[in-house]
């Protein structure tokens, strides 16, 4: 924790003044950009609710596979747009080996966006490897569909994953990294003021899940959460490009 705390301090301009200092609180409170993201497991959303208690952006769950469609995702983009939340897609990957599987998972996505007010990138959500493609299979799969929406839409698209999958599964995802792909990273420990580290081959991250547990006004349930790197200027990075 201490590590870890040092590095958050020191990416931030911020002398080391303790585990919960003075400098550290105040920066990480005035950074801290909140948001979730949801599916048709959270059931209907009071979204006015939702944007009342603070939660600045969302991404929802467009489809999954090569021809899976969330339920809500209409409602839930509709619901964002109304009461002023940044929102994007997040596509749940079921990657298999059909060939041009990701390039048709990549488009079913794209078509779930179309005409819709996303000002958010599209997520490739890499949690799945069923099909038990090698690692180096997995890491071209997700190349291909990052690279097919990134055409498609202009985008830049964010991966979305672990760090123990993408280990076991992709070799690091050090490929992935290298090709400029930013990553949004699930990890749940040490709470929200606590930098959760290298991530497989990413040394940085730009959107933290720090919890699956969440309670978030206007929402049935546990929602996950998460915060952005460097707060005001990943949203508008990630709003921009």
């Amino acid at each position: 924790t201490t590590a870890a705390v040092k590095a958050w301090q020191s990416c931030h301009g911020l002398k080391p003044d303790g585990l919960v200092g003075p400098l550290t609180r105040a920066k990480m409170f005035t950074d801290l950009v909140h948001g979730i993201d949801v599916s048709h497991w959270q059931g209907a959303i009071d979204w006015a609710a939702v944007a009342a208690s603070g939660v600045r952006f969302a991404w929802c769950k467009a489809g999954q596979g090569s021809g899976g469609k969330d339920p809500r995702w209409l409602e839930n983009v509709a619901g964002c747009n109304e009461n002023g939340i940044l929102v994007g897609a997040y596509h749940f990957a079921v990657p298999d080996r059909r060939p041009d599987d990701a390039l048709t998972e990549a488009r079913h996505c794209v078509a779930r966006m179309a005409g819709l007010q996303l000002e958010l990138p599209p997520v490739l959500d890499l949690e799945l490897n069923g099909a038990r493609l090698a690692p180096a299979e997995l890491e071209d799969w997700a190349l291909t569909w990052l690279a097919e929406v990134a055409q498609l839409t202009g985008r830049r698209p964010v991966l979305y994953s672990g760090n123990h999958f993408l280990r076991k599964h992709a070799n690091g995802g050090a490929r992935i990294a290298a090709s400029g792909c930013r990553l949004w990273v699930a990890r749940y420990r040490g709470g929200q003021h606590t930098d959760p580290g290298p991530t497989g081959g990413f040394t940085s991250w730009a959107i933290w899940q720090h919890s699956c547990t969440g309670k978030v006004p206007g929402i049935d349930g546990n929602v996950d959460l998460n915060v952005l790197a460097d707060g005001e200027a990943t949203l508008a990075d990630l709003v921009e490009d």
